[in-house]
């Protein structure tokens, strides 16, 4: 019988680019962000990458992220990633670009990680809209 342990989800982020280095293996998160600022609604985020990551698990499993806009309704779901962990010290990098995504609301989006189809966490992915630049006449500190 083969052991299995469910893995821990280390951390989900959202970024804005992925990369390895060829020498070391070292993984590389460009633009980590939560919130999108834009002009007007209706808009969509043009590109960005979702990365979870597993250790300290047995065993075979799938991965999948949905993305839930504030009236609930699920936007975005990937399709499962199956991956394998063969040592409790090894961990599993699960990454999917997203291109287009529609943004129809202001408000928080939630960003959703599933481990075989078991809900396992959520980051926020909030969506404001850009403030009017200040009329000449008015004082503004930030």
């Amino acid at each position: 019988m083969t052991e299995s342990k469910k893995p821990t989800l280390q951390f989900s982020v959202i970024c804005d680019d992925i990369a390895n280095f060829h020498d070391s293996g070292k993984l590389i998160i460009v633009g980590l962000f939560e919130q999108i600022i834009v002009d007007e609604v209706p808009a969509s985020h043009q590109k960005m990458w979702v990365l979870s990551r597993f250790t300290d698990g047995l065993g075979d499993y799938t991965c999948q992220t949905k993305i839930v806009n504030p009236t609930g309704e699920i936007i975005f779901q990937s399709d499962p990633v199956a991956f394998s962990l063969k040592a409790k010290e090894a961990s599993y990098n699960v990454n999917g670009q997203i291109f287009g995504l529609p943004l129809e609301h202001i408000g928080t989006y939630w960003v959703e990680t599933y481990l075989n189809d078991e809900y396992l966490s959520k980051i926020p992915l909030i969506v404001t809209k850009k403030m009017d630049a200040p009329a000449p006449e008015e004082t503004t500190y930030h």
